[in-house]
């Protein structure tokens, strides 16, 4: 079904002025224009956008969802370009996670703390990191 660019944002969960933005970016792998030159979105365009979205939400950059893009346009010959844009960004990934696992046992830490004060009665004390 080809949707144009109001329901293919809410389908997508991108805003418009961001499927917009990824247009003049060429970001845009499937995006197509009726003969009014208005953006119509089949649904393997929608589906790409909730990919260019998803990529985003895990922190990808522009720049390397533009290689990733170029390495698919290359067929079988991309694969490789494909694989090794993922496995960067998987890396990324695996750091961030760590760094947010130091926190999360961080902040545990502080509740498990703050729990004993509050049934205790004791005030906080001198901050603690």
């Amino acid at each position: 079904m080809v949707e144009y660019i109001g329901a293919a944002a809410a389908q997508s969960g991108l805003s418009v002025d961001t499927i917009r933005y990824y247009d003049t970016l060429g970001l845009l792998y499937f995006a197509d224009r009726d003969p009014a030159g208005r953006r119509r979105f089949s649904d393997d365009a929608v589906r790409w956008l909730v990919f260019l979205r998803q990529m985003r939400a895990t922190g990808m950059p522009l720049r390397q969802l533009r290689e990733y893009i170029e390495q698919r346009e290359q067929g079988r010959d991309g694969v490789g370009g494909v694989l090794h844009v993922l496995r960067e960004h998987q890396r990324a990934m695996l750091a961030a996670r760590a760094e947010l696992d130091d926190c999360l046992a961080m902040v545990e830490g502080k509740i498990t703390k703050y729990e004993q004060l509050a049934r205790t009665g004791q005030p906080p004390g001198a901050p603690q990191v």
